[in-house]
């Protein structure tokens, strides 16, 4: 997982990161480390653009109290004064469960850490409200491989309650309360994905998987009238020069 943008509703905007390097830069040497120090990180931009790092010194942001486990963040959504983070839990053998990280806004500090089951689907890779219809859409991976294709779940929740019943997509705009019955609704590259909703349209950009840590160089966007699809006009709007890394 690379850089993720998630905007609040005081005109900052949170930037999270999977495993980075903090403060580990050598004026001797001009050099960092070859290992990241951190698990994962996060940055607040205000609006004219000011960057602060909000990870305790070199502690993750998104903490975990169990050797040998860490959290790479996946997206999140705000809702009044509390800011959801999903993440996904690493370093562990097996892991079948969806987190959520609840942090205070406007101050960002973290009330508490979740986690739900979910069927084995790792939910929180894209997150959106749509505030007219009051839900929280929500796509998911079910343990995906890195060098595959992926079958691609949505789910929805009530905006003010996350405790509330989720409910699954299944097909035709149909939803049903039980996880195990969601059927995909669409296939990815690894974990290579993105849905945004710009003006009345769903934008779904994916890049193919590469042999060496998801290093595709086609990157394709379509698009789609609903969150659930039917997501169309697959159309190559990419391609990365560098191949560094590529076997």
């Amino acid at each position: 997982i690379g850089v993720l943008s998630l905007p609040l509703s005081d005109g900052r905007t949170l930037w999270l990161f999977g495993q980075s390097h903090v403060n580990d830069f050598v004026n001797a040497t001009g050099l960092i480390s070859c290992t990241p120090n951190v698990h994962n990180a996060a940055m607040i931009s205000n609006t004219a653009w000011n960057m602060t790092l909000l990870n305790n010194g070199i502690q993750d942001f998104i903490p975990s109290n169990e050797n040998g486990a860490w959290f790479t963040p996946l997206h999140g959504y705000q809702y009044a004064d509390t800011v959801f983070l999903f993440a996904k839990k690493e370093g562990v053998l097996f892991n079948d469960y969806t987190y959520i990280a609840k942090f205070h806004f406007p101050d960002l500090q973290l009330v508490q850490l979740d986690s739900v089951w979910m069927n084995g689907t790792w939910y929180g890779y894209t997150v959106f409200t749509d505030t007219v219809k009051g839900f929280t859409y929500c796509y998911g991976l079910r343990q995906p491989n890195m060098q595959t294709e992926n079958p691609l779940y949505l789910a929805r929740f009530r905006m003010n309650s996350m405790q509330a019943a989720w409910e699954f997509y299944t097909s035709n705009e149909q939803w049903v309360n039980l996880p195990s019955q969601a059927q995909p609704i669409a296939n990815i590259p690894a974990e290579n994905f993105s849905i945004r909703k710009v003006k009345n349209k769903f934008i779904f950009l994916t890049q193919e998987a590469g042999t060496v840590c998801n290093t595709g160089t086609h990157i394709y966007s379509q698009t789609a009238a609903y969150p659930w699809g039917n997501f169309l006009n697959k159309q190559l709007i990419y391609t990365l020069a560098d191949h560094l890394g590529l076997v």
